[in-house]
């Protein structure tokens, strides 16, 4: 057996590890996941504005939440969420230690 999504599922090579879920095809699945695919991509652009951070973690909310429908999300998107949490965290500390040695330079351009 199994149901006709999972087949196809596996033929089109996607991470869809067990049958789809009502009312949901793989077909829509494969659509939604390319949508936010196409939303964390886009989101990238987002990043040097002050929204930029949380339009990033709503987008991780929603990697996580797609795990309700491809099981292997929780950890793909568990991972990816580690990820984000360091890489925030890090660059606010980078940004602290470039504005910190603006103000020691004191305007002169000097790079110590």
């Amino acid at each position: 057996g199994g149901m006709p999504c999972c087949r196809q599922g596996k033929a089109f090579g996607s991470f869809v590890e067990g049958c789809c879920p009502p009312p949901f095809e793989c077909p829509s699945l494969l659509i939604v996941g390319d949508v936010l695919a196409l939303a964390l991509i886009a989101g990238v652009g987002t990043l040097g504005r002050p929204f930029g951070v949380t339009v990033g973690w709503v987008l991780q909310g929603f990697v996580l939440a797609w795990g309700l429908w491809v099981p292997s999300m929780w950890i793909v998107g568990g991972i990816f969420v580690v990820l984000w949490f360091f890489a925030v965290r890090n660059g606010s500390r980078i940004d602290a230690l470039r504005a910190e040695r603006a103000a020691e330079s004191d305007g002169t351009g000097a790079d110590n």
